[in-house]
């Protein structure tokens, strides 16, 4: 993987955009709950709960992410160990996101984006006989620093494509840094490298940029 200097440019533009979308989203809900506020007080009351759980929704987390170990997958958002695959194609994490809690989706590890698919399909990646088949996925194919690649995939109805994410192929991504504003319950899957061990277990929590979801066994 390469990069150079505007690596760091990348960064903080799109960092810049995650807080100015966030920003601007929460001052046009705040200015309607106020004008709710005016209408009624009911109303108002109601404009101002959207606007409390699309804060939270909204929520940037501000702890700082770091590698214990070269390699470490970070957990890339609030959520739970939904279940693990491991296989002779490697291993793969399937997360659930929490409904109430921050839907901002965060690069698992320092990597550069080689390509962004979109998918039409129909899907089950959860193995969960009680969820509903989801309709679409969103690819982001990430080669780390080290050379391995990994697929991080967004799963939903069509709507998924409008999902926020605006790192474009061949930038480059810091661990940690705001990756996609995901969806309310977020789905995603982590396939990694065989090489991979899971260091979490099936009902797990995890915190996003904190808990360290995976790593390659040291030779």
């Amino acid at each position: 993987m390469h990069h150079d200097d505007k690596s760091d440019f990348y960064n903080h533009e799109t960092g810049a955009r995650f807080g100015m979308l966030g920003g601007r989203v929460k001052l046009a809900v705040g200015a309607f709950a106020i004008f709710c506020c005016w209408l009624s007080i009911g109303l108002g009351f109601v404009a101002f709960g959207l606007f409390l759980f699309l804060h939270i929704l909204l929520q940037e987390n501000k702890r700082f992410a770091r590698h214990e170990f070269v390699g470490d997958i970070k957990a890339p958002l609030e959520g739970r160990i939904h279940a693990i695959r491991q296989d002779g194609n490697g291993l793969q994490i399937d997360i659930a996101g929490h409904n109430v809690a921050s839907q901002i989706i965060y690069a698992p590890i320092a990597s550069q984006v080689e390509d962004k698919l979109w998918i039409d399909g129909t899907y089950l990646p959860f193995d969960d006989a009680t969820m509903h088949p989801l309709r679409a996925r969103y690819d982001f194919l990430l080669e780390t620093e080290q050379g391995h690649l990994i697929t991080l995939s967004l799963f939903g109805g069509t709507w998924t494509r409008y999902i926020y994410a605006p790192f474009s192929e061949g930038q480059y991504v810091a661990l940690g840094e705001p990756f996609a504003f995901g969806l309310i319950q977020s789905l995603i899957t982590l396939q990694l490298p065989k090489d991979y061990e899971a260091l979490v277990a099936v009902g797990d929590d995890i915190i996003a940029k904190q808990t360290t979801i995976a790593r390659r066994p040291l030779k």
